[in-house]
């Protein structure tokens, strides 16, 4: 993925939803929504992002999971979009699916 601004839509496969926003600045991923925060990194086209609970009102994608981590591969769909799909290492059976469009370039 191209350093930038993303917005990011990404559903389970419990079919449940939710959107936030990345920071992708060389081979780092900072982001998060209204209850958690991701942080990770690149390694060829797959990122391992470390998923964390900071507000206790929000519940995760996958129910009662609070801390987690994903394994994600990435595809280029063209115009600065992306799909990034996998699962939760922890248990595989959880699996997402993100879109990513960037929004804005890195300005720091």
């Amino acid at each position: 993925m191209k350093n930038g601004l993303y917005a990011v839509n990404f559903r389970s496969n419990n079919q449940d939803y939710g959107s936030g926003i990345v920071s992708v600045n060389n081979d780092a991923v900072n982001g998060g929504d209204f209850g958690f925060y991701y942080q990770g990194k690149f390694s060829g086209n797959q990122i391992k992002l470390s998923v964390r609970q900071f507000n206790s009102n929000a519940q995760s994608v996958f129910g009662p999971l609070n801390n987690f981590h994903l394994i994600l591969s990435i595809s280029d769909e063209g115009n600065n979009g992306y799909l990034l799909e996998g699962h939760v290492a922890e248990n595989a059976s959880f699996r997402l699916q993100v879109t990513a469009k960037k929004v804005a370039d890195l300005t720091c």
